[in-house]
């Protein structure tokens, strides 16, 4: 595969929110994800999954748009949004972006975060988008512009030791798991700096509506 810096987009279920592609994105849709792509007026680049939920006549305008299908069994020993991460890292990418709702099956939404933790490893960003979330695992810094939304900062790992720069609350020394302390920050500044010095948190912009 072309090993050009990519942004690579995968669209996973049901999403709200508008795809927009641009010039180099990688698009990758997974399962029902391709009727999301297709009624974007986008063709994405793979299509991957078991297909369960994707419907007949979105695939067979996979098929028609000559769209590379990768499909599995429903029984497999991976989720659908692990195998669209590894086509993803085929193309050596600079950020990985997941969109999903996070809605229905709260198990679901836990296995996308815990994934985050492999781009985090490979030293790739990566986030997951929905309408009103957007949820990051970091281990060193991050910079996230201000937006008319909370800020959320919870240790992934047992403890994690972070500093906020440009939140209203200061965390504290070290944040424990038993402990949500960090929910529901305020930006104050036009941005927020955050750096991990132990540990990774879960970071969690939550617009105000």
């Amino acid at each position: 595969m072309d090993n050009t810096l990519k942004h690579v987009k995968i669209i996973t279920g049901q999403v709200e929110q508008k795809i927009v592609r641009v010039k180099d994105d990688y698009i990758i849709a997974v399962d029902n994800g391709i009727g999301v792509v297709r009624n974007s007026g986008i063709i994405p680049n793979c299509l991957v999954g078991d297909l369960d939920s994707a419907s007949k006549e979105d695939i067979q305008w996979a098929k028609d748009n000559g769209i590379n299908i990768k499909q599995y069994p429903v029984e497999k020993d991976y989720v659908d949004t692990q195998l669209a991460l590894d086509i993803a890292y085929q193309v050596n990418p600079a950020e990985i972006t997941i969109y999903n709702e996070l809605s229905g099956r709260f198990d679901h939404a836990i296995c996308l975060a815990y994934l985050l933790l492999q781009p985090l490893k490979r030293g790739i960003k990566a986030r997951i988008v929905s309408k009103n979330n957007i949820i990051y695992l970091v281990d060193k810094h991050i910079t996230i512009a201000a937006s008319n939304s909370y800020v959320s900062i919870f240790p992934f790992t047992p403890q994690a030791r972070a500093t906020a720069i440009g939140l209203k609350y200061n965390l504290p020394k070290i944040l424990y798991v038993d402990n949500p302390i960090g929910i529901s920050n305020e930006f104050i500044k036009d941005h927020a700096e955050i750096t991990v010095k132990q540990g990774i948190i879960l970071l969690i912009v939550s617009k105000i509506v």
